[in-house]
């Protein structure tokens, strides 16, 4: 999650989505700092905020489920950035979600599933992710198929011009 007071913004980081190359720019170039951990939910932010940050501009990113779904099976099928095998990055992933996310490693490192495989196995009701509890109260969402025309938009309704396209992360 990205604040920045200057601009009274706050970007909302959505796994897989390219939230991670949207809060390093907002970081780097638009007085964004980090606030919360990186897929806080806007709940959280609420919680803790002040009656002035409430008011902020508020953003975030969605992508087509079944794209993300793949982005996520290979992620985990590929280890990606060791995020499974690193007993550091292991010791600092510690939530729900996480020890979820190294269970589901571990079935593909033994089973050496393929996607059809894993999709059935751990996606047994319709696809849906956090981003359904707050998007309708965001003032604007980027779309992953529309990543660069939607960050340029994005800072364009708060007033800020664009300094360059979007690198890429991920």
């Amino acid at each position: 999650m990205v604040i920045s007071h200057k601009h009274r913004f706050l970007f909302v980081e959505l796994p897989r989505s390219g939230s991670t190359a949207i809060a390093r720019e907002l970081k780097k170039n638009y007085d964004g700092r980090k606030i919360l951990r990186k897929h806080s939910t806007y709940n959280e932010f609420l919680k803790q905020a002040s009656p002035e940050e409430k008011k902020y501009f508020v953003f975030s990113c969605v992508r087509n489920p079944l794209d993300e779904t793949v982005s996520r099976y290979f992620k985990l099928k590929m280890d990606h950035r060791a995020q499974y095998t690193d007993p550091e990055k292991i010791r600092r992933r510690w939530t729900v979600v996480e020890r979820i996310e190294r269970k589901i490693f571990r079935f593909l490192r033994e089973t050496d599933a393929d996607f059809p495989t894993f999709f059935l196995k751990f996606y047994r009701v319709s696809y849906n992710n956090w981003a359904h509890l707050s998007h309708k109260k965001y003032n604007f969402i980027i779309r992953f198929e529309n990543l660069q025309e939607d960050f340029a938009k994005s800072l364009t309704l708060l007033g800020i011009e664009p300094r360059r396209p979007l690198p890429v992360v991920n």
